[in-house]
């Protein structure tokens, strides 16, 4: 009763009538017509439209809420993985600072040599020393960043990952400076003579390692509170595997008097 019906049928006359065929058209008995059917009253029309519009909401919301849970799993599984990226290089900042006062100690003993009289000054080590540590890299944080997972996280999270991230782009930049440096610094090795031009540039390159040094310092405190804030913690397996690193790199030559007694 509450819908509208509209039947219209058109038979054709019987070969005994008399009718010409256009009296259908004009309303003749082979025509029926209903015509629609008004709803009993405004509630009908309310009901109906309320049952249509709850089935949309419900449609929407089981759509947004499979979507929900999908950028959840989504962000669970980009934390877990930005989380061990994090951590590895948290260990290579610390392996670095292990190595710190040794680098201190073989830039003063350079300045050392350097300051002797040159027919006083002891040949060289064949290696004078190298800091060592271990690759760090961002893949994940790229990823993230390009497929778009990082615009699901909480904004604040977001703005600590990028902390994070931008301090270790600057550890890596200070490292990529300090290779250059030792590398240069190691061309030196096995010599007991050098003249007056080669003595200004390993003075200079002693005291460019002594800056990157004050570099890797300044920028130490940064991730520890993001680390905190975020929830991030090292475990014991990985400090045991620090520690076991930094103390075979403090047996290097490096860590080692440059002329021993």
């Amino acid at each position: 009763p509450n819908r509208a019906v509209f039947v219209l049928a058109l038979t054709a006359p019987s070969k005994s009538s008399n009718r010409r065929p256009t009296d259908a058209i004009l309303g003749g008995n082979d025509m029926r017509i209903h015509w629609p059917a008004i709803p009993h009253n405004w509630r009908g029309n309310i009901n109906e439209l309320f049952i249509v519009a709850a089935g949309v909401v419900l449609g929407i919301a089981a759509t947004e809420g499979v979507r929900a849970w999908t950028d959840a799993a989504e962000i669970r599984t980009i934390r877990a993985a930005l989380e061990k990226e994090l951590t590895d290089g948290y260990y290579a900042r610390n392996l670095r600072e292990q190595l710190s006062p040794c680098i201190a100690r073989r830039t003063r003993e350079l300045n050392d040599w350097l300051d002797l009289p040159p027919d006083r000054r002891p040949r060289l080590p064949d290696y004078i020393g190298l800091p060592l540590s271990v690759l760090t890299y961002d893949t994940v944080w790229q990823v993230a960043r390009s497929n778009g997972s990082m615009a699901k996280m909480p904004v604040r999270d977001l703005l600590g990952y990028s902390r994070l991230y931008g301090s270790h782009n600057v550890f890596v930049e200070n490292r990529k400076r300090e290779m250059e440096i030792w590398y240069d610094i190691l061309e030196f090795g096995g010599r007991r003579t050098i003249d007056e031009r080669e003595a200004s540039l390993l003075r200079v390159r002693a005291g460019g390692a002594m800056r990157v040094q004050a570099a890797f310092s300044s920028n130490r405190k940064v991730p520890v509170a993001e680390l905190a804030r975020l929830g991030i913690r090292r475990t014991d397996q990985n400090d045991r595997q620090l520690l076991k690193r930094a103390l075979a790199d403090r047996a290097s030559p490096l860590c080692q008097p440059l002329f021993p007694a």
